[in-house]
């Protein structure tokens, strides 16, 4: 990241997720400066940029909509030696069934902005599978923490992981 303010942008983006939030990123954060929004396939995106980022973050994207196996190698390769991994993930499925214990993707329904009906894989993984994963890829885990939502009979769950890239 550069430290002069017209220098290359400090922030880039991509997304994995099908639905691409690149139009609402845009219209919330476009404004702000030397911030890169980019419309791209997460993977192919960090393969090009091997050693560019100091952090990378996914609240719900390419992490939950890529299969981790390809895209947490990446992701050590695009960051820094010592660079950080934040991700949000479904702790368990929103129906509260349990998350996978092997690395296998759910074929989850959803609705298209146009309206029409698909399905797409995301990966509901329980810590451990995570951890391990993390450590395969050249990740030290920082810490896990586990947001339940507050209302009353809600299954809901949030795990965000906090990983540094090994030297």
């Amino acid at each position: 990241m550069s430290p002069e303010p017209s220098g290359p942008p400090a922030w880039s983006g991509s997304t994995a997720h099908p639905h691409n939030t690149h139009v609402g990123a845009s219209e919330r954060y476009g404004h702000l400066a030397r911030l890169e929004l980019v419309r791209a396939d997460a993977v192919a995106y960090l393969q090009d940029h091997p050693g560019a980022f100091d952090a990378c973050y996914s609240v719900f994207g390419a992490v939950d909509f890529t299969d981790p196996r390809k895209l947490l190698p990446t992701v050590a390769t695009a960051l820094r030696p010592g660079g950080l991994l934040v991700f949000s993930t479904l702790a368990h499925y929103t129906t509260g069934e349990a998350p996978e214990s092997e690395v296998r993707s759910a074929r989850i329904p959803t609705r298209l902005p146009g309206g029409s009906d698909a399905t797409l894989d995301r990966w509901v993984l329980d810590i451990p599978v995570w951890e391990r994963l993390l450590t395969e890829t050249g990740f030290s885990l920082i810490g896990t923490d586990t947001l339940r939502d507050p209302a009353p009979d809600s299954p809901v769950a949030t795990n965000i992981f906090r990983a540094r890239r090994s030297c």
